[in-house]
């Protein structure tokens, strides 16, 4: 689990309780709302009842978010806590006690007018409708628990990891392509969770953790602990790392001083965090996408002028490629010889996309006369010239910026330059791997209808072998690529 889990190729928008702005928090209807949005994650916190029935719940009291007050039965169950605090206490209510109360807004300058309406859902069926919602939307919506107290539940007797494992066992969501993550404060209990469950697990922190704390796949930070100098560096010292790191809590209703709280998520996602943790989720998705839209700068090179490039294009070629198709263990010589032959042909171009100094994307055409002789073969032995065709390399493109369109200016470009150049046909070769390949992610759409939107087409008898290592082999193996073309007249 050591590589950054991406099953999203944008940050993610993480509905905090669900809708939880606008409706009572931790309520079906909550969660269903954020999906209906847009969100990409809802995110339960996890308590337990005196019987060990998992519920969706922020508090060990009820009375802030529940009408327990109101329930004569329930009045004499009102006691002191060890710390003095008076409330009814979730751990002494049975599952078929808490089915009798019904949610409430916690916070009072937020919507009422739904209090009284909902009833406290189990965990159990939090998942439902989260398997139910990726069927019927055939999304990739992922449900993101938090075990609450677990030190607090095993003095009663309660193993909130083993309630946790039980629910997810029993709809079969184990291992780490599941579509879960679970988080905590304390390490020791996500360590069990991993053993149990084999899913991703990720620490939650108020202030900075060690980046090399074990055994999580990621932290979810307070923002204020982000929002430094200290907070930027651990961030990119977390992915580097191979972590993701999420961000918490972004509300309308309390926004940073002096700032709106649109700007506020914008500045988040610009920072490079993975996802953020908000009340209003169609706040987050209008700033991503308000974000995903800011202009990068586009930069077309040929010859020469790629050469200071190069040592950012390898490593952002080694970094791209190591995720599915490829799966490609990058090789730093092979890379430098590789782009320095873009950079030795007057007919090659180079189309960067850069966020402030840093590649963040690159796009490459030459002729394909001056490429590997394996890719000129196919064409020469279906008797087509190879100096009528303009080969496309590749485009690839830091995950963080996907969905704004660069795929398509990538295309713009290189279908430009070999036009000024006079080519008849483009070309590109894409990787081809087996259907029920276990390595697929779930996640993945292959690119087939973007290509032949831009007017390509597959060409089966266009084939050629390219050799390449990938991740934990021993030695580079051939793989099959398959030629694309378009005319471009």
């Amino acid at each position: 689990m050591s590589q950054r889990w991406r099953p999203h190729s944008e940050p993610w928008v993480i509905a905090h309780r669900g809708a939880s702005g606008l409706l009572p928090e931790h309520t079906l209807p909550a969660y269903a709302l954020a999906i209906e949005q847009g969100a990409d994650v809802i995110e339960p916190d996890l308590v337990a009842s005196a019987d060990g029935v998992l519920h969706a719940r922020h508090d060990l009291g009820l009375a802030r978010s529940t009408d327990v007050a109101s329930h004569r039965r329930f009045a004499g169950r009102r006691r002191r806590d060890e710390d003095g605090v008076e409330d009814w206490w979730i751990a002494d209510f049975t599952a078929a006690e808490l089915a009798t109360l019904r949610a409430r807004q916690p916070w009072p300058q937020r919507p009422r007018e739904r209090d009284g309406c909902y009833r406290l859902p189990y965990f159990a069926q939090v998942l439902d409708l989260l398997l139910l919602e990726r069927r019927r939307r055939e999304r990739p919506l992922l449900a993101y628990p938090e075990l609450k107290h677990p030190e607090y539940f095993a003095a009663r007797g309660i193993d909130v990891v083993a309630c946790l494992a039980a629910e997810l066992e029993a709809r079969d969501l184990i291992g780490a392509d599941a579509p879960l993550l679970v988080q905590c404060f304390d390490r020791s209990t996500l360590q069990r969770v991993r053993e149990r469950t084999g899913l991703r697990t990720v620490l939650l922190a108020n202030t900075l953790p060690a980046v090399d704390t074990p055994g999580v796949d990621g932290f979810g930070i307070a923002k204020a602990a982000l929002a430094t100098p200290e907070g930027r560096a651990f961030v990119r010292a977390a992915h580097a790392a191979g972590r993701m790191v999420h961000a918490w809590t972004y509300r309308d209703d309390q926004p940073v001083a002096g700032r709106d709280p649109l700007s506020e998520c914008r500045s988040a996602y610009a920072a490079g965090l993975d996802g953020l943790f908000s009340d209003f989720p169609a706040t987050a998705l209008a700033a991503r996408r308000a974000w995903r839209a800011g202009e990068l700068r586009i930069e077309c090179l040929s010859g020469a002028a790629i050469t200071p490039w190069l040592p950012a294009l390898a490593a952002l070629r080694i970094r791209v490629f190591r995720d599915w198709p490829y799966l490609y263990d990058g090789d730093a010589a092979y890379e430098s010889a590789y782009l320095r032959a873009y950079a030795a042909s007057s007919r090659s171009l180079v189309v960067l996309a850069c966020d402030g100094d840093e590649v963040v994307g690159c796009s490459t055409a030459t002729a394909l006369t001056d490429v590997d002789s394996q890719f000129r073969a196919p064409f020469q032995a279906a008797g087509i010239d190879p100096e009528s065709i303009c080969y496309f390399g590749e485009s690839v493109l830091d995950p963080r910026y996907r969905g704004r369109g660069l795929g398509h200016r990538f295309f713009d470009e290189r279908e430009a330059h070999a036009r000024a150049l006079g080519y008849a046909t483009a070309a590109f070769c894409a990787v081809q791997r087996a259907a029920d390949d276990p390595r697929r992610p779930i996640t993945h759409r292959p690119l087939d209808e973007f290509w032949r939107a831009r007017g390509y087409q597959p060409q089966p008898h266009l084939v050629t072998e390219f050799a390449w290592r990938e991740l934990d082999d021993p030695a580079p193996r051939a793989h099959r690529m398959q030629f694309w073309t378009r005319e471009l007249s």
